[in-house]
């Protein structure tokens, strides 16, 4: 494993996600015919649903969906596994809400439940009958564990009906007992509304009275009847990992649906007919469940749907599934995760042709738990590569983190973007894109209602979006003394915790909790050697050199206070994962005198001195009873502390953190006496830690094994139970009872035993790429890159001459990743695999030995260069799809009634909050400043805010035709004909589903009849664009189009002819291919007499707003910046309690800002606010 072992007593089960769904196809191309998407941390299946409604393709064609999904708790598989089969039965789908959704149920859907689950269980007696059951066709398992535990919970499912009528009493005790002690909060419960975006506040307070409505009933039903009739626990929310009994996280409720629509007046709504239970929000969610279940069904009718479910460690997963990728052997010799004794067998996978390498990798919101450098060292490698995927992985969190939540996001990887991107092959895409195209202000605005931030962030190949350099293959090259210093620069922020002069920093309460927060082990350091290993070349040195430099880092460093602890620790994991390997590591270092004590512990004495290795198995066995102190502790205080293993001696006190624990006991098995594991309860059975450990540090006298807690401050809640050293228990190592040292680790008795990790890790050289790129650092007191170097060697004869004698040398940037070298009258695209600055470029170059290096410095955020110099790129990954704006199917989503303005004002703050508080700056400036190129972006999002305003009709001319024009030059280049402005849900944003008609002086004669009749109708809104922004426009209307594309690009299109895109970027000149035009233009919304004639001369586009980052640049609210200012306070909240409106939201009389939801919040509030309100 690569993060710690946690004490888990009593683990919260999730039946039911707590994010709503989102397409997990939304950043491939529409004519990529198959995917593969691994879901890691799954949770129930909303996504999966809601990505067969949503995905967009070409055509009536359905694209194949391949789903692998992982999560570390069966019963949620099992659970999932259940709606599956109800929908393949044809089950009535209000029916399936109420059995997957409700924790107490009718006689009716019991019966169902009982039913269904027993025959489950038949069909999974093995993994040959459920291939052969109706399911198998489309459910498959990853390996045979995995259906052992499903058929297990389906078996408690099956049984529950037939209970004792007193278990059920008791279980039914359990459950109430359960609903009245789960914590409350002060006011209302702000998180379960959060996907009504900027509409949040509107729908706190009913959809709080829902949730509490939810866990007093245990169902969604509004009619007393039903509520009364529904009689019986749901057994699908009985069993878990914790057991037999009532558990569900306190937050459960149905969380998965798109609330926006709920409180925001639509006019249409592809999703079918909507329920009347008497709750908007309720009915919302079950129209939308509805309607994804039967796309879910008609994908699977079709055989384009295939669910895989592994049960286990998600991090676990990925490195079986990298290991099959690399040696094609499914037994991985990899543990299943931690509490369990299983070895992950790829078989079913292999038997059925799993994938081992994905277009898409969601990752949920793991990284609360186990950190997003985790989850990047181990899924980075399972991306596919060939360039017609444009693969991404999904990052999400929950878990406020730092002082302001809204800035920590690029502390989580701990270094900078530039250098993970370049060690890794991964960056955050709307970071060096310097935008996102989705909306998170709802979540600045309101967040600390909910104590709760919600960030997902796609991650792709940063050259990705350059046409050059996705084209081409780049290795990253480094010398060792930079790469050591990076990697130490990582260290240092992975054991920030265990730094002095930062605990003394963070004697706050979220100073104290991020303290506490442990997600690296010293393995997890060498596996990010390993993986860096995978994917760099040392152009000075080896990796002895990085790892002795790292090591004499380390050793210098006197500001971790456990740092010589865990030196034995870093040694050993640098050898088991083939870094390195030092002298007592060697085979033969029990023939090494300056290595074995003279003085030693018989310990190995009955081994067989040529076959005593340098690594073993230390088993501890830990009683149950010295336990208690965990069992008795309250998790509020306590939390779920780190466990760890120290072996000490009177010479040393080694801490070792790759722990791994089971309940149970050790057996000798019959046939071959060897130690085996024989898996128990946690509520009865002892505790079983193993660990790999150096041989030679074992022998010493006196040495002693503990089980220990690691020291954080939450950890201190059991320093007057436990001592000074927290220690939970320890046992002499010549302690047979107790202590078990043995050259394997021992397993289940069916399953070989396991080796040291070094021998079944498998190296795979870093491959002969094009050419290398060297990173380097040249500020002295940093650990991250700044700067890229390519050598570029003449080749050519004739080339080399000129260059010899005195050739001009010039270079360029050209695109975000490419500089263009100039060798005389030879040109030369030199591409980097990171964004650039190349305005700063330096040359080196040297005539006689026939090359040149071209030196830049990689781009950042706020440069006029990267991305920079194209915003928007259009990839052709087997056909053209943006880069970094994500796809709609815009047939799939709700439209806005717009017919009172009143009901959609909060259009107005939603699009002001595009821009940060810098380019607010930049527009009520000079100008002069406005016109800069550099702030062309800023001038393209005031005019979306306008064009949103004149629709809506909160400001300006209502209208639904707009002319785009620069009055300095040839008036209009641009109408656009708006069917309506749609709810981008998942998004939490706006799309302005447009009939675009670019205006080019070629068409114009063709197009100029309907264009008078348009103007004759007098309804159309010239919106000024100048400049710059124009070109900024042409470069977005191709984006905008193909993000919405349901059609096939003809072989003779116009971008394919000219090799560019957009086709031009003047003032009177067409940016867009002729493919699309007049195609989708069908509903009620285009049938306007006035738009006949310009119809067949539009493409359908997709407009919306583009939002800053406010982990980059302040935004409205960053939580901690204003959180007592005054000055700046959030729209639609109370000012005093941040809660919504009771009904409605109060202004001030006086100053007209000041907002409240009662007369005694602005009592409460007066003395705060009297000083700046007096000042008005």
């Amino acid at each position: 494993m690569s993060y710690p072992l946690y004490w888990l007593d009593k683990q919260l089960f999730y039946p039911i996600g707590n994010t709503a769904a989102f397409s997990l196809t939304q950043d491939l191309s529409p004519e990529q015919p198959s995917t593969n998407i691994l879901l890691l941390g799954c949770g129930d299946p909303r996504s999966i649903l809601f990505t067969a409604y949503s995905d967009l393709t070409v055509g009536q064609n359905e694209r194949n969906l391949d789903f692998t999904c992982c999560d570390r708790e069966p019963a949620v598989l099992a659970r999932n596994t259940l709606l599956f089969a109800l929908l393949d039965r044809n089950e009535d789908i209000d029916q399936i809400w109420d059995i997957f959704y409700h924790f107490k149920v009718d006689d009716r859907a019991l019966g169902i439940i009982t039913r269904l689950s027993r025959y489950l269980h038949e069909c999974a007696l093995s993994p040959e009958s459920w291939r052969q059951s109706r399911f198998g066709s489309f459910i498959k398992v990853v390996d045979t564990r995995t259906l052992t535990e499903l058929r297990r919970h389906w078996k408690h499912y099956a049984d529950y009906a037939s209970l004792a009528a007193s278990r059920k009493a008791k279980l039914l005790k359990e459950q109430i007992e359960f609903t009245k002690s789960r914590p409350k909060p002060f006011a209302v419960v702000a998180s379960p509304s959060r996907s009504a975006g900027m509409l949040w506040p509107q729908a706190m307070a009913s959809v709080s009275d829902l949730f509490d409505k939810y866990w007093e009933t245990g169902t969604t039903y509004s009619r007393a009847k039903d509520i009364k009739n529904a009689t019986n626990l749901n057994p699908t929310f009985l069993y878990s990992l914790s057991g037999e009994g009532f558990n569900p996280h306190y937050g459960t409720f149905p969380h998965g649906f798109h609330l926006m629509s709920a409180y925001a007046p639509i006019v249409s709504n592809p999703t079918g007919p909507m329920p009347n239970t008497g709750s908007p929000a309720i009915d919302i969610s079950k129209q939308q469940f509805t309607a994804w279940c039967k796309a879910f069904c008609s994908a699977k009718n079709a055989n384009n749907i295939t669910i895989r479910l592994f049960s286990g460690d998600a991090l676990a997963l990925c490195h079986a599934l990298y290991a099959l990728q690399v040696t094609g052997n499914p037994l991985t010799n990899i543990l299943a995760g931690a509490y369990r004794a299983a070895q992950i067998n790829l078989d079913e996978h292999a038997n059925s042709d799993g994938p081992t390498v994905f277009d898409v990798i969601d990752t949920s919101n793991l990284a609360d738990h186990i950190g997003i450098l985790n989850l990047l060292i181990a899924s980075a490698g399972l991306l596919i590569k060939h360039p017609e995927s444009q693969s991404v992985l999904y990052t999400e969190t929950l878990i406020p983190s730092g002082q302001d939540t809204t800035k920590s996001f690029p502390e989580r990887f701990c270094t900078d973007v530039p250098t993970i991107a370049l060690l890794l092959g991964l960056a955050p895409r709307p970071y060096i894109a310097k935008f996102t195209t989705h909306s998170n202000v709802h979540e600045i605005l309101f967040s600390r209602q909910a104590a709760q931030y919600h960030e997902r962030v796609t991650w792709s190949s940063p050259s990705g979006g350059d046409k050059h350099a996705s084209q081409t293959d780049c290795t990253v090259s480094f010398d060792a003394v930079t790469l050591a210093r990076i990697l130490y620069g990582m260290y240092e922020k992975m054991f920030a915790n265990e730094d002095i002069s930062n605990i003394m920093a963070s004697l706050t309460p979220s100073g104290i909790m991020e303290m506490g927060q442990v997600h690296f082990l010293r393995e997890t350091v060498a596996m990010l050697f390993r993986a860096v290993q995978r994917r760099v070349n040392l152009s000075e040195g080896d990796w002895v050199d990085v790892v002795g430099i790292f090591f004499q880092m380390s050793m210098m460093d006197s500001g971790r206070i456990i740092e010589s602890n865990s030196y034995q620790d870093n040694y050993l994991q640098f050898h088991l994962y083939g870094l390195f390997t030092g002298i007592p590591l060697k085979l033969d270092w029990f023939n090494n005198p300056n290595i074995r004590a003279a003085s030693r512990l018989p310990l190995f004495d009955n081994w067989n001195v040529e076959a005593i290795p340098p690594v073993v198995c230390v088993v501890l066995i830990v009683p149950r009873q010295r336990l208690q102190v965990l069992f008795a502790s309250d998790p509020k205080k306590a939390g779920n502390p780190t466990l760890q293993i120290s072996v000490r001696a009177e010479s040393h006190d080694n801490t070792f953190s790759a722990i791994h624990a089971i309940w149970g006991r050790c057996v000798i098995t019959p046939d071959s006496h060897r130690v085996a594991l024989e898996e128990g309860s946690s509520d009865k059975s002892d505790l079983i830690v193993s660990f790999w450990a150096s041989s030679y540090a074992l022998e010493h006298i006196g040495t002693r094994v503990y089980l220990f807690l690691k020291q954080t401050p939450q950890a201190l809640y059991f320093k007057s139970k436990l001592g000074e050293h927290l220690d939970v228990f320890g046992s002499d190592i010549m302690d047979e009872n107790h202590v078990k040292v043995l050259p394997y680790r021992p397993t289940l008795a069916d399953e070989p035993t396991q080796g040291p990790p070094s021998e079944y890790n498998p190296l795979v050289p870093v491959p002969p790429l094009d050419y290398t790129c060297q990173a380097t650092i040249t500020k002295s007191s940093s650990s991250c890159v700044d700067t890229l170097t390519v050598r570029f060697q003449v080749d050519l004869p004739e080339e080399q001459n000129q260059l010899l004698a005195g050739a001009s040398v010039s270079t360029k940037q050209v695109s975000p990743c490419t500089m263009e070298l100039l060798i005389g009258k030879h040109i030369h695209m030199i591409t980097y695999p990171y964004p650039i600055d190349g305005s700063l470029n330096k040359l080196r170059i040297a005539r006689k030995s026939r090359y040149v290096e071209v030196i830049v410095p990689v781009s950042t955020p706020t440069d006029s260069a990267g991305y920079f110099f194209d915003p928007f790129p259009i990839i052709q990954k087997g056909a053209y799809t943006p880069w970094n704006i994500h796809h709609l199917n815009l047939d799939r989503l709700p439209t806005l009634d717009v017919s009172n303005p009143a009901k959609v004002d909060w259009l107005n703050p939603f699009c002001a909050l595009q821009c940060s508080e810098r380019e607010k700056g930049i527009r009520n400036g000079p100008d002069a400043q406005q016109l800069l190129e550099v702030n062309a972006l800023v001038n393209v999002k005031d005019t979306i805010h306008a064009i949103t305003m004149n629709l809506s009709g909160v400001q300006g001319h209502k209208t639904r035709v707009l002319g785009l024009c620069d009055p300095t030059r040839d008036g209009v280049y641009a109408i656009l004909l708006v069917g309506g402005i749609r709810l981008d849900m998942p998004s939490f944003t706006i799309a302005i589903d447009t009939a675009l008609v670019p205006l080019s002086r070629l068409q114009m004669p063709e197009m100029m009849p309907a264009i008078q009749t348009l103007h004759s109708a007098r309804n159309m809104v010239q919106v000024n664009t100048i400049g710059h922004e124009v070109t900024a426009w042409k470069r977005l209307f191709p984006a905008f189009v193909e993000r919405c594309r349901n059609w096939s690009h003809k072989p003779e299109c116009g971008y394919t002819k000219s090799g560019q895109i957009p086709l031009s970027t003047a003032i009177d000149g067409n940016p867009l291919c002729d493919c699309g035009r007049g195609i989708g233009f069908v509903g009620p919304e285009w049938k306007v007499s006035e738009w006949k004639g310009l119809l067949p001369f539009a493409t359908r586009a997709a407009i919306c707003p583009i939002f800053s980052l406010p982990y980059i640049e302040r935004i409205a609210e960053n939580l901690m910046e204003t959180s007592n200012s005054v000055d700046s306070k959030p729209v639609g909240v109370c000012w005093a309690c941040h809660g919504p409106g009771k009904p409605k939201i109060s202004v001030c009389a006086r100053c007209k800002e000041a907002r409240y939801c009662s007369v005694e919040c602005q009592r409460r509030h007066w003395k705060t606010h009297k000083k700046d309100c007096m000042a008005k």
